[in-house]
């Protein structure tokens, strides 16, 4: 009789893996195994023991597959200790940012109740009937900023946070959105950038929050940081 570990473990029955993949995704561990190569030495015809070559190759091949998953399994923390790290040098660089100027790329500005926004966009060409149209929250047009022919460069606009009526807007975030005509009479919608001072920094689940002139962004949505 074969007391092989294939006949010891027996035909495998699909898994939840196996019926979603199509493949058997074997979940022996190394207790698993030894306990198996030990049933299979003490099972075995002792007229026709197991070749020495053969358990060689089961033991190497155990070998093997305990180290990719070590190999993983280090990995697995590298990654995450290089996740904590990075955000832990993100948080620092937060905090340094507090009182500097910063170009920030986010769709949304804090205005009104007296309090105005600049914001900025970049262009790669010359624009003609460029405009910035202000939304709130409702998706509703509060503003609308015409700006006319432009030549390429950087360039920003204020927004003094009053609506089409020339009423000042409730305090809040407000959305806004750049359009215009290339060179060749198509229309265009351009992607722009908020201009503000760092006022201060909040954490929410380990992640740094920049608070811009009443709005909230990330380290990532940082485009550039000035010194005035």
């Amino acid at each position: 009789m074969d007391f092989g570990l294939e006949n010891l473990i027996g035909t495998p029955e699909a898994t939840p893996v196996e019926s979603a993949t199509g493949r058997f995704e074997p979940e022996l561990n190394r207790d698993d195994f030894l306990k198996l190569l030990l049933t299979q030495l003490q099972l075995q015809d002792p007229f026709e023991p197991m070749e020495n070559q053969d358990m060689v190759a089961q033991l190497a091949q155990f070998s093997s597959l305990d180290q990719l998953t070590g190999m993983n399994s280090s990995l697995e923390e590298s990654i995450d200790v290089n996740v904590l790290l990075g955000q832990m040098q993100n948080n620092n660089m937060a905090t340094n940012m507090i009182g500097r100027t910063v170009l920030l790329d986010i769709p949304v500005v804090h205005a009104g109740n007296g309090e105005e926004a600049s914001i900025g966009v970049q262009l790669g060409e010359p624009v003609t009937d460029l405009k910035i149209e202000i939304f709130d929250a409702a998706g509703s047009l509060v503003a609308t900023l015409p700006q006319g022919a432009l030549p390429s460069g950087e360039h920003s606009f204020t927004w003094d946070g009053r609506n089409l009526s020339g009423d000042a807007v409730p305090e809040g975030t407000y959305a806004y959105e750049i359009r215009g005509t290339d060179a060749v009479g198509q229309a265009i919608t351009l992607p722009g950038f908020v201009l503000g001072t760092v006022d201060a920094v909040r954490y929410q689940d380990g992640i740094a929050w920049l608070q811009v002139n009443g709005a909230d962004a990330l380290m990532a949505q940082v485009r550039e940081v000035r010194s005035e």
